[in-house]
């Protein structure tokens, strides 16, 4: 088992998430992205923001994209191309960041969203306009 940071326990994810499950609301250390709007639009910027503001807040931050304002979860289609593209962007933003964000601090992860009886649910994939 490897040692990991304390900043990077700090939230437990689920291994799938409910369809319109009500996950909480947003405060100072969540935020929820419907997705299509904040991802196609300046997306690396918009990671770099968000970070910036969990660090300055000096609390342990969440920002979870597929969840709608009122804390539902709607997912986010996405292929594994497009997964790719965006831990990359999500790594890259972070990497802009100064003082330097350790990559034991953060993590990245892409959660399934199921129905009531746990059976996966295929949201159709976007096209994701994002920069490279």
């Amino acid at each position: 088992m490897q040692n990991q940071s304390a900043a990077a326990d700090f939230f437990t994810l689920p291994d799938t998430f409910i369809i319109r499950e009500h996950i909480g609301s947003e405060d100072r250390s969540t935020e929820f992205k419907k997705g299509p709007g904040f991802i196609d639009h300046d997306f690396r910027k918009n990671v770099a923001k968000y970070v910036s503001a969990f660090i300055n807040s000096q609390q342990n931050g969440k920002l979870l994209i597929g969840v709608d304002d009122d804390g539902s979860v709607v997912g986010y289609g996405i292929n594994q191309g497009q997964e790719d593209r965006l831990k990359q962007q999500i790594d890259d933003a972070i990497k802009d960041i100064r003082p330097a964000v350790h990559p034991n601090d953060y993590r990245v992860a892409f959660i399934p969203v199921v129905d009531n009886w746990g059976l996966f649910i295929e949201i159709p994939s976007r096209e994701c306009t994002t920069e490279k």
